[in-house]
């Protein structure tokens, strides 16, 4: 579906441009339409809101144009007073700080909240996700839920858990050794993200830059097949690029080897970044595989598995304390994302075992059938893709 045609949402929720204006008290503010608004009247102005309600009673459902117009709208109203105007807040960037937080301890309240919470909260994100990207491709909802479990997994790690559960030094060292490098590699995911753009960009054989774009769609395809190089127009940048780049409509520009676009990071990964992203994966599903298990044995009856491994077994008595139960709320919460990062780790093994990239495989007709047919056209064997591999992010 076309995005609609109103103001963007992008542009609605990035910050006021600075207001000079010292007739506005701190609660008020220049809305879209231009107009001077109290803060206070998103509590009883709010037609989009009220058109939806009264779609829903009539059972007329609420249309994705309807959606956007109620998301615009809470963009442009949720501010916070400040000194010569209230000031935007992007509602995507506040969301994640309260969710986090606030899920965890409405999951502490009892086994059934936890059960509730642990079972929405997969359905949730996925349903933010395609809402979001939708209708915000910029958001950074996810990068800040990211940002804000970090925050959470250090607080409580480091202020209670260590204390009140008695963690020893060198299991406190081993899980910060695990969650700083998990935490270094994903910061230079990020920084190398840049270095896979396609900066220079090289020109069509009789043909010019400006010629490609004033093309249409049509004649860019028409060309591309003329020429026998698949997927080497950009239909997005009109110019021609290397083989195997992308085009990143998140990024807004193409990128080499283009893996996918992560959410979490915030970034593109591609070929020089995706080493320190596998490697991150791994690094950091570990940390939270072994927190997890440090957190049960702890809060939880434990027996030995192997000399002096230990599972825990009996977590009937965690509710008791809530304090107990924040911590065991904590690891479950702690296994579901060690479950999420083994998933992904085991589809980048996969791709890079098969020569393939995460955007080559979803391009693929016959993608949902690599398991059986496991060949693609830039596979070179098992073990030269990843030398190949290796060697492209040394």
């Amino acid at each position: 579906m076309q995005p609609c045609n109103d103001v963007s949402l992008v542009h609605i929720i990035e910050s006021d441009e600075d207001l000079t204006n010292s007739n506005l008290c701190c609660c008020e503010y220049v809305n879209r339409n231009q107009e001077r608004t109290h803060i206070l009247e998103c509590c009883c102005n709010c037609v989009e809101f009220d058109q939806c309600c009264e779609n829903l009673l009539c059972c007329h459902g609420i249309s994705h144009h309807q959606v956007f117009r109620v998301m615009t709208m809470i963009a442009d109203k949720l501010r916070i007073p400040w000194r010569g105007g209230a000031r935007k807040t992007a509602i995507d960037t506040l969301l994640p700080i309260i969710l986090v937080p606030g899920l965890l301890a409405l999951a502490a309240s009892g086994v059934w909240y936890s059960f509730g919470v642990f079972m929405c909260l997969p359905l949730v994100l996925l349903y933010l996700h395609n809402i979001l990207l939708k209708y915000i491709p910029n958001t950074k909802f996810f990068f800040v839920w990211a940002i804000t479990t970090i925050v959470i997994t250090h607080i409580m790690f480091q202020w209670n858990i260590v204390d009140l559960l008695m963690i020893e030094t060198g299991e406190n060292i081993l899980f910060y050794m695990l969650f700083l490098g998990s935490l270094f590699c994903f910061v230079r995911t990020r920084i190398l993200s840049k270095s896979n753009h396609v900066k220079n960009y090289s020109v069509l054989p009789s043909s010019s830059t400006e010629s490609i774009v004033n093309m249409s769609d049509d004649s860019v395809n028409s060309l591309t097949t003329s020429f026998n190089i698949r997927e080497s127009i950009c239909t997005e940048c009109r110019k021609q690029i290397p083989p195997r780049a992308y085009h990143c409509n998140i990024c807004n520009v193409c990128v080499y080897k283009r893996d996918l676009h992560c959410v979490w990071l915030d970034c593109c990964i591609g070929e020089k970044n995706h080493l320190m992203y596998v490697i991150g994966l791994l690094l950091l599903s570990i940390c939270m595989l072994y927190s997890a298990n440090l957190i049960l044995i702890c809060v939880c009856a434990p027996y030995y598995l192997f000399l002096t491994i230990q599972m825990p077994q009996d977590c009937s008595e965690v509710y008791v304390d809530y304090k107990y139960a924040q911590f065991f709320v904590l690891a479950i919460y702690f296994l579901f994302i060690s479950v999420f990062l083994f998933c992904l780790l085991t589809h980048e093994v996969y791709m890079i075992s098969l020569g393939m990239t995460g955007h080559e495989w979803r391009l693929s007709s016959t993608r949902y059938y690599y398991c059986l047919r496991p060949t693609s056209v830039y596979s070179r064997g098992f073990w030269k893709n990843w030398k190949l591999f290796f060697a492209n992010n040394s």
